[in-house]
């Protein structure tokens, strides 16, 4: 058991990321000061780092969705009044169809977090999974448990499959258990006081994002629009499954007025344009390149379907994948070959790939010995290559 002490007299090394996970691999011994340190993290984090540096970051992961900037500015508020110790009205629903980025959202702030913020509660929870109190399976008040902090919780919890819990579901009983989960939300969502395993612990402090493709609530309002437009063209079907949720979406497909008045900012993602995709694919094939060390070349064919699938209901997710499993095969074949220096992946189409292999250009053997080399010894040679010169 780690022991209450005073945070004055704890030196910056004591409190570095190590000794803060330590202290947080379980609940009853989260003692007050690594909480109170996590809060001050928070705060300084804000007053050092702008937020244009913070959205770059994420950005960079986050390809091609403008609304980016407005999600990242509300968790920035957010973090800012916690830090603080001021009151907290940040919950926001980030409605995005499907591969448009909403999971690497989440990832990105994860992996941002852990390295700036260590130890400050970030989790995605499945909220297909809860299910009403009294039913068997997760009930709502668990899934506060990775937030608790001592006597308090905080933190941002992400609330995946969120859209499908507004649809109806009913039981055997003719009861809608997904309105019950609505309703049984709603104090925790709000911020009150909820009875955990841990005690009484107050939610006001949990930032709650809820997450959701809403792709049967963008089904149901394009239904609506042909019944009453009869003639209605399908590509303007189309446009119109992209359009932004509203909060009226929500609540005509099942959504109570209550909880959906719990998040006072809904923010929309949308299809990602083929500039955006493109962005991705390069992104993707930087990282499959470096993991193998080898060389790949897209056909356009293979680009072609490559932009279809991001706007497919996978999304962007699949461009990974579908390289990254031929790269694999022609990487599995050139293990068994005694091939040149460079090993070149040439993708044909989602089925089809190539590879062959090819020397080191002179300007790629540079680039290694000098990334090989230490500053001072490339100092020296510059030297040397200047008194030559004189």
């Amino acid at each position: 058991m780690i022991n209450n002490v005073n945070t004055d007299n704890i030196s910056q090394n004591e409190t570095d990321e190590g000794v803060i996970n330590d202290a947080l691999e379980n609940q009853e011994k989260r003692p007050i000061w690594i909480t109170n340190r996590i809060r001050f993290m928070a705060h300084r984090w804000v007053t050092q780092v702008s937020f244009n540096d913070f959205y770059e970051d994420i950005a960079c992961h986050v390809i091609g969705q403008p609304n980016l900037k407005v999600f990242l500015a509300n968790l920035y508020n957010y973090l800012n009044r916690l830090g603080e110790k001021l009151p907290t009205n940040n919950n926001v629903i980030l409605a995005a169809p499907s591969g448009s980025g909403k999971t690497e959202t989440y990832r990105a702030l994860k992996r941002y977090f852990n390295e700036k913020i260590p130890g400050f509660p970030i989790s995605i929870l499945d909220l297909s999974q809860i299910t009403a109190t009294g039913y068997k399976g997760a009930e709502p008040c668990d899934m506060i448990n990775p937030f608790i902090m001592g006597n308090e919780a905080f933190g941002i919890c992400f609330l995946d499959e969120f859209d499908k819990k507004l649809e109806p579901s009913y039981a055997s009983r003719g009861i809608d258990v997904n309105r019950e989960v609505q309703n049984n939300l709603l104090t925790i969502i709000e911020g009150g006081n909820i009875n955990t395993k841990a005690g009484l612990i107050n939610t006001s402090d949990i930032m709650f994002v809820g997450l959701g493709s809403f792709d049967k609530f963008r089904e149901k309002r394009e239904s609506k629009v042909n019944a009453i437009g009869f003639g209605a063209e399908n590509d303007e079907a189309e446009v119109d499954h992209y359009e932004p949720i509203t909060r009226e979406n929500m609540i005509e497909h099942g959504g109570t007025n209550e909880l959906i008045g719990r998040f006072p900012f809904i923010i929309n993602y949308g299809v990602l344009s083929d500039e955006a995709v493109n962005g991705i694919i390069k992104k993707d094939l930087e990282n499959i390149q470096e993991n193998y060390g080898c060389e790949i070349t897209l056909s356009n064919t293979f680009k072609d379907e490559l932009l279809k699938m991001a706007t497919s209901k996978f999304g962007c997710r699949q461009i990974d994948s579908a390289i990254r499993s031929l790269v694999l095969q022609e990487y599995t074949q050139s293990l068994c070959e005694t091939g040149g220096e460079k090993l070149v992946v040439k993708l044909e189409d989602y089925n089809n790939a190539t590879h062959y292999w090819r020397n080191y250009t002179n300007e790629e053997v540079d680039k290694a010995l000098i990334e090989m080399l230490s500053e001072d010894e490339l100092r020296q040679i510059f030297e040397e290559a200047a008194n030559d010169v004189s």
